[in-house]
């Protein structure tokens, strides 16, 4: 809300099966995701659910990854993941 983190919830994803993530994500009410490494598979999957991904962003609590999101200050290299 006016690009501050006004509310903070942890959920427990499912399990790490092809597909399952990325509706799952959606269905929670998510629009954006960052992560440090993606599938392409995964990113279009994101994107056909109109889930804007955020790749490559460093290793920082997630709070703090947000915030420099909504400030436009995140570097992130939008690094993919190679994992087959």
């Amino acid at each position: 809300e006016n690009d501050r983190v006004t509310d903070v919830q942890v959920l427990t994803p499912p399990p790490h099966e092809p597909g399952l993530i990325p509706k799952w994500v959606y269905e929670s009410g998510a629009d954006t995701v960052i992560t440090g490494g993606i599938g392409q598979k995964a990113k279009d999957m994101f994107k056909s659910l109109a889930v804007q991904v955020v790749s490559g962003a460093p290793e920082m609590p997630p709070e703090e990854l947000v915030q420099q999101h909504l400030r436009g200050e995140l570097s992130a290299s939008g690094t993919t993941c190679s994992r087959h």
